[in-house]
């Protein structure tokens, strides 16, 4: 069986599914600004079901396809693992950057509940299958959530809730495994939307004395041009 080309198909469903709900946020915020009443409530409902069905293919054929722990352990740390979810190190910077291929529904607590059952346990495992070995938990960092959206598809930058259930689980699933406590004493949290070709979701934990040295490695992201200037 071709579970390669089965977890191609689940994406691109997947894909769509998120086209589909872009559109929609897009034609409600025109209609709001036009002062028109319209309803996108069952429309919406019928996307995130879709969604929801989607992402649970593509995480079954991923896990079809997946390696062996053993083997997995003995991937480079600097490499980015192919599938739904992959997880790099910067060594000089101290930079963990974990990527999800798809944004979570901001919308429906349901779909977002879906989304973290979903990947919530495969984030945390490509995480801890990179991080050093005797690594010592930051006191002092910076926590980048990063929306990547389709710039094709938004005149405007797309809004979102930095409070939504989904990006709350990821956090979780993430930066206790690299900080002392994610209260703002110890980390300063930052919510970015950046254009890009496609959709999908990076969450970066950094050092907070290395920001300005990650930021010139980044300069496909707005936020880091801006810093850049600053050195």
């Amino acid at each position: 069986m071709d579970y390669s080309n089965m977890l191609s198909t689940a994406n691109t469903h997947l894909t769509e599914q998120q086209k589909s709900l872009d559109r929609l946020a897009q034609f409600a915020e025109t209609c709001s600004l036009l002062g028109e009443d319209f309803r996108t409530d069952l429309a919406e409902d019928d996307v995130h079901a879709a969604y929801s069905a989607a992402l649970e293919v593509a995480v079954a054929m991923q896990n079809l396809m997946q390696v062996p722990a053993s083997d997995r352990q003995k991937a480079s740390a600097d490499s980015e693992d192919s599938g739904l979810v992959s997880a790099k190190y910067d060594a000089p910077a101290g930079a963990f950057t974990v990527r999800i291929n798809i944004t979570p529904p901001l919308k429906k607590r349901a779909s977002s509940t879906r989304f973290l059952t979903a990947l919530c346990p495969e984030v945390t495992q490509k995480l801890l299958a990179i991080l050093p070995k005797n690594f010592v938990l930051y006191d002092a960092a910076h926590v980048i959530y990063v929306h990547h959206f389709a710039a094709d598809l938004h005149a405007t930058v797309p809004y979102f809730d930095n409070d939504n259930v989904a990006i709350k689980g990821l956090l979780d699933a993430i930066v206790p495994y690299i900080c002392v406590d994610d209260a703002a004493q110890f980390c300063d949290n930052h919510y970015l939307s950046q254009p890009d070709h496609h959709a999908y979701t990076e969450l970066i934990v950094i050092p907070k004395n290395n920001l300005l040295q990650w930021a010139t490695c980044r300069p496909d992201l707005d936020f880091c041009k801006e810093l850049s200037t600053k050195i």
